[in-house]
């Protein structure tokens, strides 16, 4: 299913401003994530934080029809989950930021134009 029938399919069953809330809530969440929280977590050897971070984002990424980010995320999530080391979390986080800002523009495209039609 393309971003777009996943967008329209959501706005359909919870109506256009539902729908933006959620994304709104989801970018933001992220976005501090990303900017402020990983790195912490990572120092502070929080595993179990950042698994539930990857695992949360990969789930709202799918929402949106994210599926680089939503991959990534899981990918994340399943070096955690297997004992693998926090440094690479580090290692990938500007990637991971800057895919999810390039595949949120997309989103943010698609939604302005399903909520125009």
């Amino acid at each position: 299913m393309s971003n777009m029938n996943i967008l329209q399919s959501y706005q359909q069953q919870l109506g256009p401003a539902k729908m933006q809330e959620l994304w709104q809530l989801y970018k933001s969440d992220t976005r501090d994530g990303l900017h402020n929280k990983v790195s912490r977590w990572v120092l502070q050897a929080e595993a179990e934080l950042l698994k539930n971070f990857f695992h949360s984002r990969q789930a709202g990424a799918k929402t949106f029809g994210m599926d680089e980010f939503s991959t990534l995320c899981q990918q994340m999530e399943d070096h955690l989950t297997a004992g693998g080391g926090l440094e690479i979390i580090n290692s990938r986080l500007a990637g991971l930021s800057n895919l999810f800002e390039r595949e949120a523009q997309q989103v943010e495209n698609l939604l302005k134009e399903g909520f125009s039609k």
